[in-house]
């Protein structure tokens, strides 16, 4: 009797804490070029330590995730950035990476990496 209701007060502790889960939904916006106001086609939307989806022609995103979750937004020749989304429609600018920089990437990208 004793072990019964140690098990039952254990079920009682244990329970409310799994109860509170975090609710799955999914998240829809766009990713411009924070500059131009253009969509950015092929970002990657991730869910932080996920593999994500990529934005399609228009720069738009559908993400099925846990509300208040970090999401990386990057994509190559733009500085990346992680939010905390709190919405269930986030819309995002991403900031070009300058020229210079684009070029020196792509010179070190043609070289095999790192020098």
């Amino acid at each position: 009797m004793k072990q019964l209701f140690i098990a039952l007060l254990w079920v009682g502790i244990v329970i409310p804490f799994n109860v509170q889960a975090q609710e799955i939904v999914t998240v829809t916006g766009t990713v411009t070029n924070a500059e131009t106001g253009k969509p950015i086609y092929g970002a990657t939307v991730a869910l932080e330590g996920y593999n994500g989806i990529l934005t399609n022609k228009k720069g738009e995103y559908s993400i099925n995730i846990p509300l208040h979750s970090q999401v990386i937004f990057a994509r190559y020749y733009y500085y990346g950035k992680t939010f905390t989304v709190n919405s269930k429609h986030f819309d995002v600018a991403l900031k070009p990476i300058p020229k210079e920089v684009q070029e020196e990437m792509d010179r070190r990208a043609r070289k095999g990496g790192s020098e």
